[in-house]
């Protein structure tokens, strides 16, 4: 019987030495467990600590940098409505300078469509008075170079020359055309405005030059009737009067040559400034994009 209760006995204390190693074991394994887990929750409540206080220091930094970013881009904005408002005055200004140059433009190609066309009024009296003065110097050769055939009377050569003075009556070296009468029958010059009766200008110069057709037709009667002797003299003074009638013309085509030069300038230097009005505000308008983008 004691040699069967001795290997139970053995047997016990074994598993009770199993057991009690097992439940150090589990002490062991909980105590570990239990420092990890404190350990763990300390660094968590670190961790949230750390984010704590960075959050309450960029909380407090925060408003700081958003306010420097609002002033910056409320800056910006200003900058940009600045340059708009530039931009717009610019834009009223060039409209405002181009109306202005086409407006001069219009004006001076005007005055000088006018001046041209006075030009070729002034060309075309030129060219009468030449043949006229042509005309009559021819005419004087002629007649000083040949011989008279018959001589007139005391009686004959006053009917002649009173016949030549009432010829002559018609046109005394000024053209009717542009002279008037007053109501007292004396003779006044006729005010030629070139600019608004272009019109009426050429008909007076068809009514001119027939007229200078009759005055050669009456010449020659004068001629025939008075005799060389008798119209030298006037024939003379034709002449010179025709001289300075192409004297004064020749000037009034040099003044208005003058005038149309002048005209042709200023529309060139208008022209020039409009491009240097059209190329800085295309400057203006590329900043202004440039700008734009960047804010």
């Amino acid at each position: 019987m004691q040699i069967n209760t001795i290997p139970t006995i053995i047997i016990s204390t074994i598993i009770i030495i199993i057991i009690i190693i097992n439940i150090i074991i589990i002490i062991i394994n909980t105590d570990s467990n239990i420092f990890i887990i404190q350990s763990s929750s300390s660094a968590l409540a670190y961790t949230k600590f750390l984010d704590a206080y960075s959050l309450d220091r960029f909380t407090i930094a925060f408003p700081a940098k958003f306010c420097d970013l609002i002033s910056e881009v409320m800056k910006n904005e200003e900058e940009v409505a600045s340059l708009s408002r530039q931009v717009k005055n610019l834009t009223v200004e060039l409209r405002e300078a181009r109306d202005d140059c086409r407006r001069t433009e219009l004006e001076l190609l005007q005055e000088l469509d006018m001046l041209q066309d006075k030009n070729s009024v002034m060309s075309n009296l030129l060219d009468i008075i030449n043949e006229r003065a042509e005309a009559a110097e021819e005419e004087l050769e002629r007649r000083l170079g040949s011989n008279p055939g018959t001589s007139a009377s005391p009686a004959r050569a006053g009917s002649n020359v009173s016949q030549v003075s009432a010829l002559s009556d018609t046109s005394t070296g000024s053209d009717e055309v542009f002279v008037f009468q007053y109501a007292g029958g004396k003779e006044g010059a006729l005010t030629r405005d070139w600019e608004a009766k272009l019109k009426g200008r050429i008909e007076s110069l068809e009514r001119l030059l027939a007229e200078e057709r009759q005055k050669v037709t009456t010449a020659e009667k004068k001629l025939f009737l008075a005799g060389i002797g008798t119209i030298t003299p006037s024939v003379s003074d034709d002449v010179k009067l025709r001289m300075r009638e192409k004297e004064i013309l020749q000037d009034e085509l040099i003044t208005s040559q003058h005038h149309l030069q002048i005209a042709t300038d200023q529309i060139k230097g208008l022209r020039e400034r409009l491009g240097i009005l059209e190329d800085e505000h295309a400057r203006l308008k590329e900043d202004y994009g440039k700008l734009y983008e960047e804010v």
